[in-house]
């Protein structure tokens, strides 16, 4: 199984690579190929597959999406692709984390700051719930 799955993404991330058309990748994999190209900082792929169509809030097994798994790793460069691309920057994994608190927690300052700012640049979807 394990090795069906590595030749599997070994395939799909090789299309990514090569730029994609959206009938290259199955729409219920493309959200897979996102979050392993984020995981890794690659950000010729996720450009690739954000140029696509892809799901940018499909999650892994832990309840993170792309722009949360470039966040912990330091990929500010992906996490601008996302953001830009209209990524929710406010949405929560399994743990309740946003991409901020997961970016603050792993002492990623650079992508603290670019989330900070494009929070300032978005209009938040929904109302903050001030009740304690």
């Amino acid at each position: 199984m394990r090795a069906t799955c590595k030749a599997f993404f070994s395939k799909l991330l090789g299309a990514a690579r090569r730029r994609p058309h959206a009938a290259e990748i199955p729409p219920t994999h493309a959200g897979e190929a996102l979050i392993q190209a984020a995981t890794t900082g690659d950000l010729a792929t996720v450009q690739a597959l954000l140029h696509s169509g892809v799901d940018m809030e499909a999650r892994n097994a832990e309840g993170r999406t792309a722009l949360m798994l470039a966040a912990h790793g330091g990929h500010t460069a992906v996490v601008h692709a996302l953001s830009a691309a209209g990524a929710d920057i406010d949405v929560r994994d399994a743990r309740n984390w946003s991409a901020l608190m997961i970016a603050a927690q792993a002492g990623q300052l650079p992508v603290v700051q670019a989330l900070a700012h494009a929070g300032k640049t978005t209009t938040r979807k929904k109302p903050m719930n001030n009740s304690v």
